[in-house]
């Protein structure tokens, strides 16, 4: 994503960096999560000798620390989650962080780091100090679904445009450009009809995960 064509064009329409951002934060930390990647850690690192803390003696004194029980708190990685676009966005924040190099580094690590958090509480499969039961996760993807498509729709139908000074400059430099305001619009389109196909794929994922747990659980009654 970062060292891609969306890269290239995403710095000069916001429709282009709207399937990036959708991407890092609803395609890529799915992906991430399901590879259970702490798990992995935790399998390949050898225990430290008695009496020692080695690495993976630190890794689980992470996930049992406060902080990471506070971000995995279901309503906190769901605040997170819905409230970054529309911070980034609808404030200063995204024109300042596309005129900076580093800046805008941050704002992509911000939407891959919260999509990695939300998904971790719905899919993962790595150790948590939480995890909500199965029909709060599935009420947590549909309230992700619907902030996000609310956000799609408040950018299609804004008539102020989102990092405006930074996009028209754009324009007079370069002549192809589509107008400025049409590609915003563009934007909350694809944002609108994006989030919806990755949203669903989760749920399905999320109810397959569901009845195989009810399997293992009545196996382990019987």
């Amino acid at each position: 994503v970062q060292l891609s064509g969306l890269m290239t064009y995403g710095m000069t329409m916001l429709s282009v960096h709207m399937v990036q951002h959708l991407v890092l934060m609803m395609v890529c930390p799915v992906l991430l999560v399901l590879g259970g990647p702490l798990t992995l850690a935790l399998r390949a690192i050898e225990p430290a000798p008695r009496g020692q803390i080695g690495l993976r003696e630190r890794l689980l004194m992470v996930t049992r620390s406060w902080p990471v029980r506070l971000l995995t708190h279901p309503l906190v990685a769901l605040g997170l989650f819905i409230s970054g676009p529309y911070m980034v966005y609808f404030s200063g924040l995204f024109e300042l962080a596309m005129r900076e190099h580093f800046g805008h580094i941050l704002m992509s690590l911000h939407f891959l780091l919260a999509g990695y958090l939300f998904y971790e509480i719905l899919l993962g499969i790595d150790p948590l100090p939480r995890r909500p039961p199965y029909p709060a996760r599935v009420v947590l993807q549909f309230a992700a679904i619907v902030f996000h498509a609310i956000f799609g729709v408040a950018l299609m139908e804004s008539a102020r445009l989102i990092a405006g000074d930074y996009y028209r400059q754009l324009a007079t430099d370069i002549e192809w450009l589509p107008d400025v305001l049409a590609d915003q619009r563009l934007a909350g389109s694809i944002t609108w009809g994006f989030s919806e196909i990755p949203g669903l794929i989760v749920l399905i994922v999320l109810l397959f995960q569901w009845s195989r747990s009810d399997d293992r659980e009545a196996r382990r009654l019987d």
